[in-house]
């Protein structure tokens, strides 16, 4: 994990997002969330509201995986590895749809798992769904017990590799001859212009393009490439895409202001200790997202923040 200035973090951590140990210290104090996926990120926030709402996406993946396994005359999975799961989704939708399968629940940021701990113990299933911390470029950690899989779930994930090709090779790896991977990527995700404005505002200057980018795998030829040089077959609604409005909470909530800033949060962090944009560079984006979310016509009727039809697409491959 990435360490952030104390004197800029204490204090303004939304209510939802659990403590982590600091080192050489006892007491347990507000960390910043360690996984770079904006979509993993909202549900640490929001203590799972995030999740909760999007139901209809991992309804939508549940459909498509269906269709998936009809399509090739796949029996139903037995073993079945999501990948990026955050608290626990589509795993726990899967693991609802196939009773008899053994499901592994993966992210890099164990404070996402903890939460999919949780949601497992809710929902009684802990005897064949468990949870594994892992990296999209190292699948070491999956047990023989959970190999080969017949399925791999990657829903929002793949966009935040640096290393496509090698994350495609590890999921190959993992699944059974014939195996199927379902996942999805974003097309367009309308918080990119709040953030674009907010940090014009902080810096005075457009902002240089961001390190992690969630629309890297929008262009459907490098996904295909992909998918096709690591040993993968497309098929099925493969291409499909979906949409989804994501609704974060009141605007007039300082928590909702800073759900959306978490991902431009390091960056705030380095400006404000490096003094030279003003002595609160939190207050300012504070201010300058509020601006930018009127602007964008991203309040609701009932006066909530929605960032309106965003849309992802699906990939859908066989090995």
């Amino acid at each position: 994990m990435r360490s952030h200035p104390t004197a800029c973090w204490e204090g303004w951590v939304p209510a939802g997002v659990p403590a982590e140990p600091q080192p050489g210290s006892q007491a347990a104090t507000p960390a910043a969330p360690s996984c770079p996926c904006l979509l993993l990120t909202f549900a640490l926030i929001a203590d799972l509201n995030f999740f909760n709402q999007a139901g209809s996406a991992w309804e939508n993946t549940d459909a498509v995986v269906a269709d998936a396994l009809r399509a090739a005359g796949a029996p139903s999975p037995t073993k079945i590895i999501d990948v990026a799961s955050g608290p626990g989704e589509p795993a726990l939708t899967m693991a609802k749809s196939y009773p008899e399968a053994s499901v592994l629940v993966t992210d890099a940021a164990e404070a996402m798992l903890s939460l999919a701990d949780v949601r497992i113990a809710e929902q009684g299933v802990g005897e064949r769904v468990t949870t594994c911390v892992m990296d999209l470029n190292d699948f070491s950690p999956v047990s023989d017990a959970h190999k080969p899989a017949d399925l791999v779930t990657a829903q929002f994930a793949l966009m935040f590799t640096e290393d496509l090709p090698g994350s495609l090779e590890e999921i190959n790896g993992v699944l059974c001859e014939g195996g199927i991977l379902v996942g999805t990527v974003w097309e367009d995700f309308f918080l990119l212009p709040l953030i674009r404005d907010t940090m014009t505002a902080v810096l005075g200057s457009a902002p240089p393009p961001p390190p992690i980018n969630p629309l890297s795998l929008k262009d459907v030829d490098l996904v295909d490439g992909a998918l096709a040089d690591a040993g993968f077959t497309t098929f099925g609604r493969h291409n499909e895409t979906a949409t989804i409005d994501i609704n974060l909470g009141p605007y007039d909530s300082d928590d909702t202001i800073k759900c959306t800033l978490i991902p431009v949060t390091p960056s705030l962090a380095e400006l404000q200790e490096k003094g030279e944009h003003g002595d609160d560079v939190f207050g300012t984006a504070m201010e300058a997202m509020k601006t930018a979310i009127v602007e964008h016509g991203m309040v609701s009727p009932a006066g909530d923040v929605v960032l309106t039809t965003s849309t992802y697409r699906y990939f859908v491959a066989r090995k």
